[in-house]
């Protein structure tokens, strides 16, 4: 940073490795950012970075579905919003930092519902769960929100209620509202039985471990599924489970996840490899693979 930064901005401005954040482990070393743990913070420093930086900021949480170029400018500047992590639970409802885990909201949430349950495991924040509409087993988080609130690059602080949230499968507002960052989530659940929601839990776990998730260095599922398809039945049938490209691989427990054996593959080894397999079922089957890992300084 130039000697521009200010005082109170000075103390949450911060070096730090993408490739030791990321599950998959890749991506770069060292990047430039601010951690804010306040909206306050995160406000002066979004002014900042829009007043001074070349290119907008990259908000990132857990790095659990974004895949960042080890080639990445320099002088990109990354908002890192874990500091961001304060959960309060008021009867049914659920108000959380954009930076709390995705898990710790559920496991707040399970001795009065059973709503999140299905959700257990999923890693990540509430803040990227909310926009990009995180779901598993037939639900997905946009369907317990109430609000979401933002912050837009001029500084302005919006509530977005349930309509506004434009919630369909894996998307929402913030897909297309680069200039929002989301600091706060509110979910309205139903009352539930604890002791059921403890054991939906359980066979949530259970079957992210039987697809392989958490086992092995990963984002998670990569692509998204095309209308009714699957597309892990899609890469399977294209008999790429299992396949190796370089240091990258695709899982023997699920052909929609990519591994990075040993955390030796760089972000740019995983994305010709994700690359090569769009390509595949594009030629095979005429269905053109959408990434549902966000992607930064590298194309597939």
């Amino acid at each position: 940073m130039t000697n521009r930064i200010s005082n109170p901005l000075e103390k949450i401005n911060c070096r730090f490795s993408i490739k030791d954040m990321s599950p998959i482990g890749a991506g770069p070393e060292s990047v430039q950012g601010f951690m804010p743990a306040s909206s306050g913070e995160l406000s002066e420093a979004i002014a900042y970075c829009i007043k001074h930086c070349i290119t907008a900021p990259i908000v990132i949480g857990r790095c659990t579905n974004i895949l960042v170029s080890e080639r990445i400018p320099s002088e990109q500047v990354f908002l890192n919003l874990c500091r961001m992590n304060k959960i309060n639970v008021s009867g049914t409802s659920i108000a959380a930092q954009a930076g709390a885990s995705l898990e710790s909201v559920v496991e707040a949430s399970l001795s009065f519902s059973e709503d999140l349950s299905r959700l257990s495991g999923i890693p990540g924040t509430i803040g990227g769960a909310a926009a990009g509409n995180a779901g598993a087993d037939g639900i997905a988080i946009g369907d317990f929100i109430r609000e979401v609130h933002a912050l837009d690059y001029s500084g302005q602080t919006l509530i977005l209620r349930q309509p506004e949230l434009g919630y369909a499968y894996r998307s929402s507002l913030f897909k297309t509202r680069n200039d929002l960052v989301i600091t706060e989530v509110i979910l309205d659940l139903m009352p539930g039985d604890s002791a059921k929601a403890q054991i939906e839990r359980e066979a949530a776990l259970n079957r992210r471990r039987s697809r392989g998730i958490g086992l092995e260095p990963s984002l998670g599922s990569f692509f998204l599924n095309p209308g009714q398809s699957s597309a892990g039945k899609l890469l399977d049938d294209a008999g790429l489970r299992g396949f190796i490209l370089g240091r990258a691989q695709v899982s023997t427990h699920h052909a929609n996840i990519i591994i990075n054996p040993g955390r030796l593959a760089t972000s740019e080894e995983i994305a010709e490899l994700a690359s090569y397999c769009r390509k595949k079922v594009l030629e095979l089957y005429n269905i053109d693979l959408k990434p549902e890992v966000n992607l930064y300084g590298l194309t597939i």
